[in-house]
């Protein structure tokens, strides 16, 4: 009975639980279009409605169903919620879910680190870029070469900041590391961006494709296989004939001991030597060589000329040579170059440094006898060419970035090679400088990070990041980081970046910090060295407030004015204020950054502390000044006992003369003198007395 009861319970609670059903339970509706959904309510209820950030449906009593209904859905993270109200009971909610999806914009596959072409054993890396695809997480994107899925990668990257979970639009990157063959020579690579979106999705799952990336690669030569050695009568007539594959199409030359009746011919890939009438002096080794600006393979076929006692009719041999061939790898170091070369070749100038786009001329000049020389390039390659001294190279527009031509001449048994060192460089597109952690200004005493970035500069491995303040070099920079997943051994254009890290103070308020991306190319580059600089950054330092005058006393007489002045510096500007003990007669007076407290009619109510504080969002600063009133009677008392004080001291003056004129005077003893009264001579003493 207990187990009766329970069943019956929970089905009735299910029922309950389960009082709305949504047709369709899952919508995937493209980006624009419009969507409906029906909301029935199994149970009695007292009204239901659709809860949406658009196109709801309000509270609607006395239906069985309500439609959500929307012309054009345009957002992107949306739940609708279908509620049912049961009087008495809980609300009844069911939440539809809604997948909006968008295709991408464009899809489109490049090759990362090759713009011309790829060399056979290198590793390159292929980018396919998603514009503006969603949702992210419902996308796969898949690699074809040809019509054949080569990967399937979900480890994509998100760019502009966007984590994979994003509802709107993203773009996205992926990459496809390959290493060709000369059988990838002419295969087309391409992407596709397919979102699966579930069986409620479209089917087959939607699927967009790039346009095919046709590569081209390069590889050195190989001669086909052929004989070894030919045998002709005297008097006869042998062809040996010389074919090799190779991209570039290599350059076929034979070598051997000219007789003066041996015919060369060459067509493509292919080189024919033809000996008529053959004698002894015909035999010997004859070497067949294919040169591309990869490397050379070269083949020996040996002749022999059989003596008759009677000349037999003409016959016509042929020989299609290379069983026995020495394939030559790229010289790459210069100790090789200087053993391939002998001497006999000498290049002028011996290595070139050329802005990507400029015209390039370098001369090669053999020092020795030879059949004829040549130039093997990947562009403007000059052909075998006898009876001549020196070749030039010329290209009107140098527009690839790794190249190393090869100046070649043929002696017999052996080829001289010199090859060309050759640096194309590219000055940047844009230098900018930003900071990293700051768009707001900057507070004194943190640290911050400013980031230079550098847009397309080649080569790299030739850059300097220089970085300034105002006019001072406070760091230079070769430990800066190459973006897109390139090594800083790139010869073609990449972006760099470096960092700068510095700890602002108030000084530094409005200083200018500027970036330059200098390339030393050697003596041959642009002297001095080409250098680019960014638009300066302009920082702007926050910091605390400091008032300039410190604490001090002043005294006012009574009914007296005086004023008091309070100046501080700060960023952002701060508030000064005056703190005091207000007798009404006090009057606050503000200008710039002073504020001023002016007192008139001073009383001893005005007596005491005056506070000036400065505040801005970084701090305060308080500066206190003593103010006392001096009454009328202490004035007089004052004034008295200066005078005092003013006629002791000139008392004293004048009994400190005195004493000097009494100290001062001089008796002289004076001679009589006689005068004559009645003809009788009297004489007066110096004392006036009659004698």
């Amino acid at each position: 009975m207990k187990m009766l009861l329970l069943l019956i319970t929970f089905v009735l609670c299910s029922a309950a639980d389960g009082c709305l059903e949504l047709h369709p339970p899952t919508v995937v509706v493209r980006h624009g279009d419009p969507v409906s959904v029906n909301c029935t309510v199994s149970a009695d209820h007292g009204g239901m409605g659709w809860a949406a950030p658009v196109d709801d449906v309000p509270n609607t009593p006395g239906v069985q169903f309500l439609t959500w209904r929307v012309e054009s859905l345009r957002i992107w993270d949306i739940k609708p919620l279908c509620f049912a109200n049961r009087p008495g009971e809980a609300q009844c909610m069911e939440r539809l879910s809604v997948t909006v999806y968008k295709p991408p914009d464009s899809v489109s596959v490049s090759s990362v680190n090759s713009a011309d072409f790829m060399v056979e054993g290198s590793q390159y890396q292929l980018k396919c870029e998603i514009q503006n695809i969603a949702p992210v997480q419902n996308l796969t994107v898949k690699w074809y070469k040809g019509d054949t899925l080569v990967h399937g990668d979900r480890d994509y990257v998100t760019e502009d900041g966007n984590i994979d979970r994003e509802k709107e639009p993203v773009s996205v990157s992926s990459t496809l590391l390959i290493t060709p063959s000369r059988a990838d020579d002419g295969a087309e690579y391409s992407c596709g961006a397919e979102l699966d979106l579930g069986p409620e999705g479209p089917q087959p799952p939607l699927e967009e494709k790039s346009t095919p990336l046709n590569i081209t690669v390069h590889y050195p030569p190989v001669i086909k296989e052929g004989t070894v050695s030919v045998t002709v009568p005297q008097g006869g007539t042998v062809s040996l004939s010389c074919s090799a594959e190779g991209k570039p199409p290599p350059q076929v030359q034979w070598s051997y001991r000219d007789a003066g009746n041996v015919r060369v011919t060459s067509s493509g890939g292919n080189s024919t030597a033809v000996i008529t009438e053959a004698s002894s002096a015909n035999e010997g080794v004859y070497n067949c060589t294919a040169t591309n600006w990869l490397g050379s393979d070269t083949a020996t076929v040996f002749v022999t000329v059989t003596r008759t006692s009677t000349r037999p009719p003409p016959d016509t041999t042929t020989a299609f040579v290379t069983v026995s061939s020495t394939r030559t790898p790229p010289i790459t170091t210069r100790s090789q170059m200087a053993a391939a070369a002998d001497g006999c070749l000498e290049l002028h100038p011996p290595r070139v440094v050329v802005r990507h786009g400029d015209p390039v001329s370098v001369n090669c000049t053999v020092s020795t006898n030879h059949s004829g020389m040549g130039w093997a390039a990947p562009v403007d390659d000059v052909p075998i060419t006898p009876g001549v001294q020196f070749l030039t190279w010329r290209v009107e527009s140098l527009r690839i970035w790794d190249l190393k031509p090869l100046c070649y001449a043929n002696r017999p048994g052996k080829q001289c090679k010199e090859r060309l060192s050759v640096t194309v460089y590219k000055p940047p597109d844009n230098v900018s400088v930003s900071s990293m952690n700051s768009t707001d200004p900057m507070v004194e005493g943190s640290q911050y990070q400013l980031k230079c970035e550098i847009q397309n500069i080649a080569p790299v491995q030739n850059l300097t990041v220089k970085w300034y303040k105002g006019d001072i070099l406070v760091h230079e920079d070769r430990d800066y980081v190459t973006e897109d997943g390139k090594s800083d051994s790139e010869k073609a254009p990449v972006n760099v970046s470096s960092t700068l890290l510095i700890t602002p103070s108030r000084a530094d308020d409005g200083a200018e910090y500027s970036c330059w991306a200098e390339l030393h190319l050697g003596p041959e580059g642009p002297q001095p060295p080409l250098a680019v600089k960014s638009i300066p950054l302009n920082i702007t330092v926050h910091y605390p407030p400091k008032i300039k005058v410190g604490h001090k006393n002043v005294t006012v007489p009574q009914g007296g004015t005086v004023s008091l002045s309070c100046s501080a510096e700060g960023s952002p500007p701060p508030q000064v204020r005056w703190n005091y003990r207000d007798a009404g007669n006090v009057r606050v007076t503000s200008s710039g950054g002073n504020r001023t407290t002016v007192i008139t009619e001073a009383s001893s109510a005005n007596e005491g502390f005056y506070n000036c504080t400065a505040t801005n969002w970084l701090g305060s600063d308080t500066a206190a000044v003593f103010v006392t009133v001096t009454s009328t009677n202490m004035i007089v008392g004052f004034i008295i006992f200066v005078v005092v004080i003013i006629i002791i001291i000139i008392v004293i003056v004048i009994f400190c003369k005195m004493k000097n004129q009494r100290g001062s005077y001089s008796f002289m003893i004076m001679r009589p003198i006689i005068t004559e009264t009645n003809g009788a001579a009297r004489s007066l003493s110096a004392n006036g007395t009659q004698n």
